[in-house]
């Protein structure tokens, strides 16, 4: 087993093993280059080139994970949906997901390059590397439906969950069942951990989210643990509704709005969780030496649940100075316990 999945089960070594959220992506310059010949989602879409980039961050960092150069966007493409990434990604087509009722589709045809990507990414790495495979949740998968992305709104989510709540719960077990079976497929083409990215189920009072969004995302994790997949649940800005996440049979990620003192300390989470995270992303723009003592703590304080992979609150900034994350993740690495 690679080392973050180790953790996942809650076994440690002798040190907290990293990796960060958009690893590969537009803040290394070889990543500029590649995309300047080619569109996002031609990138995806190319096997060998995804792997490609895939592998960036391990060959200029060693990461101690390789998560897959994909988006949670691509699989809607099965429900007839046209995604097109600009400056913002913008869906077109596909049903009215306030009166139609989406069909399941089978994951491999729509994403046959990621998983033939990942295939390629496993078979470069070593057996202590994990290959980190990913979904958005149905929440956040509604909201891009829903268009709520382009006007910053989440009016039309609410309303859908709240006045239309048949559609609401048979689209939400609809793209539920989606998410298993590409995570799945994933795995069976080599990933060894997944995350679940519910990134605007942060926004949603507690007790809706326990009604409305909880159940959906628990028999997620539920049936990929009954198939022994190690799976990370995140929810930026999420800290309000830590302790229905605390719930879940999964490796809690977690953002910077809370420290880890105050996580335990108000018992929101407990030392039998493993959780991920918190550094806070503009960190990694200051000198090293001034964050190296809040980088500590944080590998201090992870090390007191049952196990800590350490990664930042949320995905690495553009305009990242390189140096400042080669420093990271040579200082997480060489600190011993």
């Amino acid at each position: 087993m690679g080392l973050i999945k180790d953790v996942c089960y809650g076994i440690k070594g002798d040190r907290t093993p990293i990796w960060i959220m958009r690893q590969a992506g537009r803040y290394l310059p070889e990543y500029k280059k590649v995309r300047e010949n080619i569109s996002m989602l031609g990138a995806i879409e190319d096997p060998q080139i995804a792997a490609d980039i895939t592998l960036m961050p391990i060959k200029r960092f060693d990461f101690d994970g390789a998560v897959i150069f994909a988006d949670i966007l691509n699989p809607l493409q099965g429900f007839g949906v046209t995604v097109e990434f600009n400056e913002k990604p913008i869906l077109s087509g596909g049903p009215d997901i306030f009166t139609d009722k989406l069909t399941p589709f089978d994951p491999k045809e729509f994403i046959s390059p990621t998983l033939e990507a990942i295939k390629l990414v496993r078979a470069k790495l070593p057996a202590e590397k994990d290959v980190i495979g990913f979904s958005g949740s149905p929440l956040t998968l509604c909201y891009y439906l829903l268009g709520c992305n382009i006007d910053k709104s989440y009016r039309k989510l609410y309303q859908l969950m709240m006045d239309y709540p048949f559609q609401w719960r048979e689209l939400q077990g609809v793209l539920s069942k989606q998410v298993v079976a590409l995570l799945l497929e994933q795995v069976k083409a080599g990933a060894s951990v997944v995350q679940i990215f519910d990134s605007h189920a942060g926004s949603v009072p507690v007790d809706i989210y326990r009604t409305k969004v909880l159940p959906f995302v628990a028999g997620i994790i539920k049936e990929l643990r009954s198939q022994n997949v190690p799976v990370i649940y995140f929810c930026p800005y999420g800290s309000s509704l830590y302790r229905l996440i605390g719930e879940l049979d999964a490796v809690i990620g977690l953002d910077w709005h809370l420290s880890l003192d105050d996580v335990l300390q108000s018992r929101i989470l407990r030392e039998s969780h493993v959780i991920q995270g918190n550094l806070d992303p503009n960190l990694l723009h200051c000198n090293f030496d001034a964050v190296s003592p809040h980088i500590e703590e944080i590998l201090i304080k992870g090390r007191r649940f049952r196990g800590h992979i350490f990664n930042l609150g949320h995905g690495i900034l553009p305009d990242t100075r390189l140096e400042t994350v080669e420093k990271l993740v040579r200082f997480v690495k060489e600190y011993r316990f």
